[in-house]
C-alpha cells in the first residue's frame, strides 16, 4: 500500500471512531429519580448568562435504585420535598428535570426513599 491510501484508512478510521463517541454520548442517557433537599442548595454569587443561580447537589437513584451523586442547576429553589425525573447524560450531566409524583416512582426508588423516613 502507498502513504496516500494508508492515510486515507487512517482519516476513515477515525472519522468511525469519533463517530462513534458522539452517538455513545449522544444516546446514552439515563433517568434518575431524587427528592428535592434545600438544605443541599446553593446560590452561587455570578449567575451564568442562562439565569441559573442555584446549584443542587443530591444523591439520586435509578431504576434499579443504584444511587449517584448528581448536581445541577436551576433559576429558582425548587420545593422541597418534590420527587423529580432527571435525564442525565455522560459529560454533560443533567440536560433536564421534571417534577413527578411519589406514586410515579420506581418500586426500587420509593423503597430507598421509605426507608430514609
Amino acid at each position: 500500500m502507498n502513504r496516500k491510501r494508508v492515510s486515507s484508512i487512517i482519516g476513515i478510521l477515525l472519522c468511525i471512531v469519533i463517530a462513534v463517541a458522539i452517538l455513545y454520548v449522544c444516546l446514552n442517557t439515563k433517568e434518575y429519580y431524587t427528592k428535592i433537599d434545600n438544605s443541599k442548595c446553593l446560590e452561587m454569587s455570578n449567575a451564568d448568562g442562562y439565569g441559573l443561580k442555584y446549584e443542587y447537589y443530591l444523591e439520586a437513584f435509578d431504576m434499579e435504585g443504584k444511587g449517584k451523586e448528581i448536581t445541577f442547576k436551576t433559576s429558582r429553589i425548587l420545593k422541597e420535598n418534590a420527587y423529580i425525573q432527571v435525564t442525565y447524560m455522560p459529560v454533560r450531566g443533567v440536560t433536564k428535570w421534571l417534577e413527578v409524583a411519589q406514586a410515579e416512582l420506581p418500586e426500587k426508588v420509593q423503597h430507598k426513599y421509605n426507608n430514609q423516613e
